[in-house]
């Protein structure tokens, strides 16, 4: 698994980021979502290229991806402390 970091911007709310969870949980291999006041940290499948998030349509319409990195270890984005859909 990987994890990528993005610091994002909503495009209504500047200070709205958590709203961006339910769009990232949506997209194939997604496995799990954090946010961090501006910093949202996506545990992705490693098969999950990091451009299918970053440019997704959805995410562009709504957030302004100021930043982003990839980070190979999930210590960052601990699975204990992760918002998580299960039985998809």
């Amino acid at each position: 698994m990987k994890c990528i970091e993005l610091e994002v911007e909503s495009k209504g709310c500047p200070s709205c980021v958590r709203t961006i969870i339910p769009h990232l949980l949506k997209i194939k291999g997604v496995r799990g979502v954090k946010t961090i006041r501006n910093k949202v940290y996506v545990i992705i499948e490693d098969h999950v290229e990091p451009g299918v998030i970053v440019n997704n349509s959805e995410i562009r319409d709504f957030y302004i991806i100021r930043s982003w990195s990839i980070h190979n270890d999930t210590d960052r984005c601990s699975e204990k402390s992760v918002f998580k859909l299960t039985g998809l």
